[in-house]
């Protein structure tokens, strides 16, 4: 973080989300996770949390790995239902838990594990 944007700020978020496979007997479940990592740029501190899960359907990741698992599978769904590629979630969740709302969560939950720990 060494750019003139990073000037003056206190933290750095760092977001990657992924796909957990899960197995439910002979049933396979694919859920959507994202992991945020948050450091205090002045102490070097970290704390990490995860958003909610959100499933996706198994169809769905299946076309898209059968399709040489390029692009994404929101990207797939985008293409089936007409829902916005970028966010899934929200089409997933009945417009509940939008992508910005789950990522959201992480961050304060890693936020405030970081507080806590600057003052435990």
């Amino acid at each position: 973080l060494a750019t003139d944007e990073a000037a003056g700020a206190d933290l750095a978020v760092a977001i990657e989300s992924g796909l957990l496979r899960a197995l439910s007997g002979d049933e396979e479940t694919w859920v959507d996770v994202a992991v945020v990592i948050v450091r205090d740029l002045a102490t070097g501190g970290e704390a990490m949390a995860t958003s909610a899960g959100v499933q996706f359907p198994t169809a769905a990741v299946g076309e898209w790995a059968e399709a040489g698992a390029e692009g994404t599978v929101g990207e797939v769904l985008s293409e089936n239902t007409g829902c916005d590629k970028h966010d899934p979630h929200a089409a997933l969740t009945c417009a509940r838990f939008p992508r910005a709302a789950l990522l959201e969560q992480a961050v304060r939950v890693a936020s405030a594990t970081l507080y806590r720990s600057r003052v435990a």
